[in-house]
């Protein structure tokens, strides 16, 4: 059983990789963490697949999607229970945007000049499809002549400031 499972792995690992890198990328995601879901996944689709009802590889990509939906909404209910745990014992810190702004990275500043004044074309991109706005903004940057380096190091610290 277990070359089986070895051999219908190698079969599925491309899958597996796409289903957790696109979830990754449409959710801002770890794709590690995803994968390594992914992977635990599979192993229980191998053991609970029904020939009868649908192809395998349905079944799987089925089960993928649902054991990471779930892993979101457990850690979105641990994030909560934290919040809701330590709202009582501090205050919320009072920001004041411009000062905020100021003490940012140069590249973190364009970027957010950027979308506070956004071109008309940037902004009728992010209208139509709202899920690609960030797709959108990369392309932007690169038109002006960011190299993706530098948006990725960009997209990175905005993120951890988040």
């Amino acid at each position: 059983m277990k070359e089986q499972m070895t051999d219908c792995y190698n079969d599925c690992v491309s899958l597996v990789h796409s289903t957790a890198w696109e979830f990754s990328r449409k959710y801002g995601m770890d794709f590690e963490e995803l994968y390594s879901i992914c992977n635990c996944a599979f192993v229980s689709a191998y053991l609970t697949y029904d020939g009868e009802k649908s192809k395998f590889t349905t079944w799987l990509r089925r089960l993928m999607w649902h054991d990471m939906c779930n892993h979101v909404r457990s850690e979105m209910r641990l994030n909560r229970a934290k919040n809701d745990n330590y709202s009582g014992t501090q205050q919320k810190p009072n920001y004041d945007i411009i000062d905020l702004i100021d003490e940012l990275d140069d590249d973190i500043k364009n970027i957010v000049q950027l979308i506070s004044d956004a071109p008309k074309e940037l902004l009728e991109l992010s209208v139509l499809e709202p899920k690609k706005s960030k797709k959108h903004l990369r392309e932007h940057l690169q038109k002006i002549g960011w190299t993706k380096t530098r948006i990725k190091n960009a997209f990175h610290k905005i993120r951890e400031l988040v």
